[in-house]
């Protein structure tokens, strides 16, 4: 073999490892912004972030960590969902909120409790669900107009609306309802439900705290995994359910059921989330970790407190946390400045590649 081949041989090692090391890049802290109170819901948009907070109120930031608005509810903001034409707040006043995207609210109706957790929120279309923590569903029209109440066995954990149908989970059952508030079906699990999170596809909740159960949209039964650990928070795409767990468990499991990998975050871990190829966990060790969906640790941040709310898009994760501080952590730029990098590479490969082999030839 001549030294131009050796050469080159050695040259493709060297890409393939640069390579690896771009899809690899690491994520960064684009900024912080501290709050009067602790974080209990975050939102993202396009070009805002939306925070309910602890001290009544709803918090619009800009992408680039500036205040854009505020608005004051009369307690605590539990749950805030947003989409392109308002931001939809549930308080313990016992009002829901619509809010426009410049601050001004569009209406505010009374339920007859109050909305108890982020995930109780949901809109789609034209149409808002709202679970309560007494137990109640409501749905809204786009004006605040009211459409139907359903009372179910105990406080809602989480709502979406899905093809229509309004899914809820309580602490005990999950239920399915058509447009005008008629049970279609309700499944009990016969014990309680710690946590839950629905996604367009699936149901997800931990039972009794020590069993991740699995059931599709229509709330047939697909798989259980009980662990001798006390599971809590849970985050569900249609593809993965990452779940933390009491003993510093951080738990990945792919959507048919197999546990991809476990990390021990040391402490209990408060909150989860996973997007753009990451997976974050919060522990009350006031640490948030990231690794990628192999299970390989990516990224450390001490935290002044621990996270409460963790949510993001392809560009952006925000972790808000008990203490009022919001932190914007960026990745994606790297990324695509290490493929920008990796194309460069391959240019030079190829154009070597030509420059050796005619060398080579010509020998």
């Amino acid at each position: 073999m001549t030294f131009g081949l050796k050469f080159l041989m050695a040259f493709f090692v060297l890409v393939s490892l640069s390579c690896s090391a771009g899809a690899a890049a690491k994520s960064t802290v684009a900024w912080n912004y501290t709050l009067p109170d602790r974080v209990n819901s975050i939102a993202v948009l396009n070009d805002s972030i939306y925070v309910g907070c602890e001290d009544s109120s709803v918090y619009a930031i800009g992408r680039n960590g500036r205040l854009l608005w505020t608005y004051q509810t009369g307690g605590s903001v539990k749950s805030v969902y947003a989409d392109e034409n308002s931001v939809i707040a549930g308080s313990t006043d016992g009002f829901i909120y619509s809010v426009d995207r410049n601050g001004n609210v569009s209406w505010m109706r009374h339920i007859q409790y109050y909305v108890g957790y982020s995930n109780a929120i949901h809109k789609s279309g034209k149409e808002t669900a709202v679970g309560s923590a007494d137990g109640s569903l409501y749905t809204f029209d786009e004006n605040g107009g009211f459409l139907w109440h359903y009372k179910t066995d105990s406080y809602v954990i989480a709502v979406r609306i899905v093809n229509g149908n309004v899914v809820a989970v309580s602490d005990r059952k999950i239920y399915i309802l058509d447009s005008k508030g008629t049970v279609i079906k309700s499944v009990d699990t016969n014990t309680y439900i710690t946590s839950a999170y629905i996604t367009d596809d699936y149901v997800a909740v931990n039972i009794e705290g020590d069993k991740l159960s699995l059931f599709d949209i229509s709330g047939d039964f697909l798989w259980n995994y009980s662990e001798k650990d006390f599971f809590g928070p849970i985050y569900a795409t249609n593809d993965s359910i990452v779940v933390g767990s009491r003993n510093g468990g951080l738990y990945y499991f792919l959507i048919n059921g197999t546990l991809k990998w476990r990390q021990n975050l040391y402490k209990s871990v408060v909150s989860v989330y996973s997007g753009a190829g990451y997976v974050a966990g919060s522990s009350l060790g006031h640490v948030l970790y990231f690794y990628d969906t192999q299970g390989t640790l990516r990224e450390v941040y001490s935290l002044n407190r621990y996270a409460t709310a963790i949510n993001g898009d392809k560009k952006m994760m925000l972790a808000g946390t008990a203490g009022g501080e919001l932190h914007a952590i960026e990745f994606q730029e790297k990324n695509q400045l290490m493929s920008a990098f990796a194309v460069v590479i391959m240019i030079l490969v190829i154009l070597s590649a030509v420059f050796l082999l005619t060398k080579s030839w010509s020998e």
